[in-house]
This record gives C-alpha cells, sequence and structure tokens, in this order.
C-alpha cells in the first residue's frame, strides 16, 4: 500500500512537471533522459543506487509516460535559451565549489576556463579553504562584470561575513536585497548581518528582513532563531 501511494504521487508528480514545461514552452526531453539514467540505477544493488531512488521510486510506467509525451508534445524540439544554460551552469558550479574538494574542482575547472561557471566555482571552493584573497579577488571579477547580480553580490558577502568582516559584507547583502527584495535567502543572511553588527541602527531592518524570510520560509528554524534574537534585543519577549 505503501508503495502505490508513492507511485501515485510520483505520477501526478511527473504530470504536473510536464504541463510547466508545456506552458514555458519547455521541452521534457531533458525528464525523458533522466529517467533512463535512474532506469539503469535500479538494476545495481541497493547500497550502489543513487539515493534519490529511495524516496522517488522510478517504475517503466513513469519512463512509458514522458516518452508519450515527448511524443506528442509541440515543445520537444526546443533547445533551452543560451541565458537559461547558463544558470544552470552556475548552479552546478556553486553546488560543486560547495561540496567537491578543492582539488577536483580545480581539475573540473581550471584556471585556463575563465568562464563565468569556473571562476565561480574556483572562487567559491577557495573560500571553503580560506584562501579569502584568491576567492575575492575571482568574486571582485565576476562582479565588475555583471554588478548587480544579485547572487554574485551574496556570495561576495558571505566570503566577507564568514571571515570576520562585516561592516564590508553588509552594503554588498543590502544591495542583492534590494535588487530582489522578495527572495527570502538574500532577507534572511542580510537580517542576520544586521544582527551580528551589534549596532542599534539596524535592529528593526533586521526584524523586518527576518519576518519576510520567516514568512516566506516558515519551515526554516534558523529564520525563527534569528528572529527571536531581534525581539529579544529589541525588548519584545
Amino acid at each position: 500500500n505503501l508503495l502505490a501511494y508513492s507511485r501515485i504521487q510520483e505520477a501526478s508528480a511527473d504530470q504536473a512537471g510536464m504541463r510547466f514545461l508545456d506552458a514555458t514552452h519547455q521541452s521534457a526531453v531533458g525528464m525523458l533522459q533522466f529517467f533512463k539514467k535512474l532506469e539503469g540505477e535500479e538494476f545495481l544493488l541497493a547500497g550502489n543506487q543513487d539515493p534519490y531512488l529511495l524516496t522517488h521510486p522510478l517504475n517503466r510506467d513513469r519512463i512509458d509516460a514522458v516518452q508519450q509525451h515527448v511524443d506528442h508534445s509541440p515543445y520537444s524540439g526546443v533547445k533551452d535559451s543560451p541565458a537559461m544554460m547558463v544558470l544552470h551552469q552556475r548552479m552546478r558550479a556553486k553546488r560543486r565549489g560547495f561540496i567537491w574538494p578543492l582539488d577536483r574542482v580545480m581539475q573540473t575547472y581550471p584556471e585556463s576556463d575563465q568562464s563565468v561557471p569556473a571562476r565561480y566555482a574556483r572562487a567559491i571552493a577557495l573560500f571553503r579553504v580560506s584562501r579569502l584573497r584568491e576567492s575575492m579577488l575571482l568574486m571582485i571579477g565576476l562582479l565588475k562584470e555583471s554588478p548587480n547580480d544579485p547572487f554574485f553580490l551574496e556570495q561576495a558577502g558571505q566570503i566577507l561575513f564568514q571571515n570576520g568582516r562585516l561592516a564590508d559584507a553588509l552594503p554588498l547583502y543590502q544591495r542583492a536585497a534590494e535588487i530582489r527584495p522578495k527572495e527570502p535567502l538574500l532577507r534572511l543572511e542580510l537580517g542576520q548581518v544586521q544582527i551580528e553588527t551589534e549596532q542599534d541602527q539596524y535592529l528593526k531592518p533586521a526584524i523586518a528582513n527576518l519576518e519576510f524570510a520567516t514568512r516566506a520560509e516558515s519551515n526554516d528554524p534558523f529564520g525563527w532563531h534569528l528572529l527571536a534574537i531581534a525581539y529579544g534585543r529589541d525588548n519584545q519577549l
């Protein structure tokens, strides 16, 4: 019964995903390729399978449903735009920078690669091993090319903040939140930095930012933790 319930959930999610792709005139070919890749994992021993399979059961019916959609959708031949591909490459680079060892990042994104995703990955990986100067030089270069990119601003702010340079980090976070005021992550991080300054002038703005973040991401306990600190300092016990 549990497996049947999970299969129904996944089938419903697949149908929703395909509707969203059609509504935005995007191809579901990538979704089909992803499922076929997972299908090969099913034949491995459980310990060697991708963990995704443990929580997202895959069966032939799901693949057949996506294949049928791809065969009939007018958008199956649509290619992703260059702008969308750059965003996707940036997302992958950021993730790798945060979770891969530095040597692996440098092998995948060598210094000869001066693309935006490569410099982004190297900046994050260097930051993680406390090579602040090299990391910030890369982020400064990215910001010179894209001074209003909120996530480059946020990343540079994080590097400075986690190295104790709050005064330098704060304006970067403020600018990022001004550009994307409805982004909960940016508002939460800005609120955190404002609290950490321990300056009264930033207390009310921090509360406003953290109230927004906790409304938007109510399941994030860290947001509530920060908001409790801010309320306490403001005598709202």
